[in-house]
Formats: C-alpha cells, sequence, structure tokens
C-alpha cells in the first residue's frame, strides 16, 4: 500500500470541504443502501485486522486504504482524489489498545477547527478510530427525511451528518460502535450567540457536554470529563433540561445518539457511552487556539487515553 501523504492532518481536511463541499455549493453525493454495507464492511474489517477485505469493500466505494504517511502506525481511508463525492474520512490506529473510544467531526467548516482537535484527541487517546465528515452540514438544500420539521427544531439538511441517517458517515458510527464503545462527538458553539438567544445562558461558558438523553443520568465518562475540564479551570458544564438556558446544545436529534440508543448500546444500565461536547468559538479561533487545544487535550487525557502499557 502506498503512503496517503497528509500534512495539517484535521485543518487539511477542514479545507478540502472549504475548497469543494461548502456551504451551499450542491456537490454532496448521497450514497445508496449497497454504498453503505459495503463501506460498514470496510470499517469493520479494518477493526477485525482483515485488510485484504477491507481494501476491498473500500474500493466498490471508491475508497483507498493506506498509511498515514507521517504515522505508518495508523490506516487512513480517504476517498480517491478523482471521485469525491464529500464523504468521510475515517483514520484507525493499526495497534488499538483496547480503550474501545470512537472519535467524530461532523461538522467541518461549520464549527470551526473541530477536524483538527477531534484528530488531536484521536492521536493523544489513542481512539481506534476517528471519522471526519467530508462536507458542510449545509452543502445540500434539501431537508433530511430523519428528523421532521415541526417547528420545534431547524430544518436540517441531507448532507448534515448529524441528522441524518443515510449517510457514509453514519454508516462507519455503526460500524466502529458495539458494546463498551465510548463516542467522543465534537462539536462547536458560540456563547455569545447562545446568550444572546437565551440571556441565562453563561456568556463565558466554554464547554458544554451532553449525553442526549434527558433521562436523569450521565454516564460516568460523560461526568468525569467535565470534572476534569473544570478542575483544568475551563468554564465547563453538562446539559441539565432544568429550564431553557440548560437545555441548550442538548443532542436530542443526533441520529448516531439515537443509533446507539436502538441497538441498546447507551442508556441506565448500557456499557457503552455517547458523550457530545460542544467547544466555544474563543477556543477554536483565533492566535491562542494551538495553547487552549493543548489545555483542553491535557486535560481529557486521564479520561479517555488508555493506561500505559
Amino acid at each position: 500500500m502506498e503512503p496517503v501523504k497528509i500534512r495539517g492532518v484535521g485543518d487539511a481536511l477542514e479545507r478540502r470541504v472549504v475548497d469543494h463541499f461548502g456551504n451551499g455549493a450542491g456537490t454532496y453525493a448521497e450514497p445508496d443502501a449497497a454504498q453503505m454495507d459495503a463501506f460498514r464492511g470496510a470499517v469493520g474489517d479494518v477493526l477485525r485486522g482483515d485488510i485484504v477485505a477491507a481494501t476491498r469493500n473500500a474500493e466498490r466505494v471508491g475508497y483507498a486504504l493506506a498509511p498515514l504517511a507521517e504515522d505508518p502506525s495508523v490506516l487512513v481511508l480517504k476517498e480517491r482524489a478523482e471521485q469525491m463525492r464529500g464523504w468521510p474520512t475515517v483514520f484507525f490506529h493499526v495497534t488499538p489498545r483496547s480503550n474501545s473510544l470512537v472519535v467524530e467531526a461532523p461538522h467541518p467548516a461549520f464549527d470551526w477547527g473541530t477536524p483538527e482537535l477531534a484528530w488531536r484527541a484521536f492521536d493523544a487517546f489513542h481512539a481506534d478510530v476517528l471519522i471526519v465528515a467530508g462536507t458542510h452540514r449545509a452543502n445540500r438544500a434539501e431537508p433530511s427525511p430523519d428528523v421532521p420539521h415541526d417547528g420545534s427544531l431547524p430544518e436540517y439538511s441531507i448532507s448534515d451528518m448529524t441528522h441524518t441517517r443515510g449517510t457514509l458517515f453514519q454508516a462507519a458510527h455503526q460500524a466502529a460502535t458495539g458494546p463498551g464503545a465510548t463516542v467522543l462527538q465534537v462539536h462547536g458553539f458560540s456563547a455569545e450567540k447562545h446568550h444572546r438567544a437565551e440571556p441565562a445562558f453563561p456568556a463565558d461558558q466554554q464547554v458544554v457536554l451532553s449525553d442526549g438523553a434527558n433521562d436523569g443520568v450521565d454516564p460516568p465518562r460523560l461526568v468525569a470529563a467535565n470534572d476534569a475540564l473544570r478542575e483544568a479551570g475551563f468554564n465547563s458544564a453538562i446539559v441539565t433540561f432544568e429550564d431553557a438556558a440548560r437545555s441548550r446544545l442538548a443532542a436530542l436529534p443526533n441520529v448516531q445518539k439515537e443509533d446507539m440508543r436502538e441497538r441498546g448500546l447507551t442508556g441506565p444500565e448500557a456499557s457503552a457511552a455517547f458523550i457530545h461536547m460542544e467547544v466555544d468559538t474563543s477556543l477554536r479561533r483565533g492566535p491562542d487556539r494551538e495553547a487552549a487545544y493543548d489545555r483542553l487535550i491535557n486535560a481529557l487525557s486521564p479520561v479517555f487515553a488508555p493506561p500505559e502499557e
């Protein structure tokens, strides 16, 4: 396998989205059922260590599987340049350390800087899998069929990976998750905008965490992540659903969260966890971003990184 040359990793993937699959461009292509199945197969094959089968399934959807040029301990499943359709890029650690962690960045070029933060989490925590979406969430104008638009929620696009089920992003998520898995899904928000919309929402909020379930139970890793961030000096909070301000950024209609719930992976008695992490613009943009990302990763490392061997 020839190495794939990627420099900048998360930032480079975000630039590709801006250049080819940006807001309103209409360039994202919906996969069909056979492509979804083949992609599920490719991701599952890699995780089982069957590289021959994974390569065969990858080729069926116009993907290549190769070592990352800068780090041969990482495999990357990536669209071929001549056949780009706005589909995700998936990274794997060749030798997982059994922490069953899947990191996801579903909104490049909308939640600016989140692909790079997700990459750094994947690298630092030695996660099993990283899934980065290949399109802006509003690339296409057609509404998603999976989140009914009744006025209580925004109208989501078919190119929005967290609100449309028929995507390769969802196929990769399904193949990568099982009992005991933790999904860390990285998003971005603006505390200033949420404060204007709901004045009780703190204007200085830096991180908001949720498991997307209004059931009165927070998974232990979600609580541990919030505690670690607060101990590191971040203004972090878990969505409590107590009122409008503390219900914002709850991830209620998130289809990856719903998929895990429907498969019985999450819930009060289940072993898996879905953690939706929103990071404020102040940490993701500007000259202090690198230092902010280092602080975030250092704070969360005891929660998500596996024990040293």
